[in-house]
């Protein structure tokens, strides 16, 4: 069985946690100074995909019933130059 080593801030993503997470993440004074809190980080990568997820603004590439819609919307350059009428 491997040991598992505890996160440090190489693997966590600054983005992810931010505002108050930043602090519960990198702040922890439990923990030497590279590691931060494993079961915080976990969480605010859970919250920041909650946020999109209500949007309904996470789709899965390549499918039609659970892809983006925006997607298959013509690009400016497939309707035409303006001025043009029908």
């Amino acid at each position: 069985m491997l040991a598992r080593r505890p996160p440090t801030t190489e693997h966590a993503a600054k983005g992810m946690a931010s505002g108050a997470c930043r602090r519960l993440v990198f702040g922890n004074p439990d923990l030497p100074s590279p590691q931060v809190d494993g079961a915080a980080y976990t969480f605010c990568v859970l919250e920041a995909l909650w946020r999109p997820l209500r949007r309904r603004d996470v789709y899965a590439k390549g499918t039609d019933k659970w892809g983006d819609p925006r997607t298959r919307l013509l690009d400016d350059t497939a309707w035409g130059s303006p001025g043009r009428g029908c």
